[in-house]
């Protein structure tokens, strides 16, 4: 399967889990209402680290070509455009 750059199986696993990972918390901070306020920045700061560390391994570009086969429609707008702040 090419992800436009050449990653191999076990990168893909780990591109996919991560952005699962990232996916996950990111949904409680945007949609999490009865979340306090203090709770939601201090997962978004562990989001914003997730999303640091990926993008140091990986392009955007990948990343959101493996996202998009992944996650739905709305899921996958939420993510790329955290992923592209």
């Amino acid at each position: 399967m090419d992800c436009g750059n050449m990653v191999t199986k076990k990168e893909r696993e780990e591109i996919e889990t991560d952005i699962l990972v990232i996916y996950n918390n990111l949904y409680h901070v945007l949609h999490g209402d009865d979340i306090e306020k203090g709770i939601k920045d201090i997962i978004r700061g562990i989001v914003k680290g997730q999303k640091e560390r990926l993008l140091e391994k990986y392009d955007l570009s990948t990343i959101l070509k493996i996202a998009k086969e992944i996650l739905n429609e709305e899921e996958y707008a939420e993510f790329e455009t955290f992923m592209s702040e």
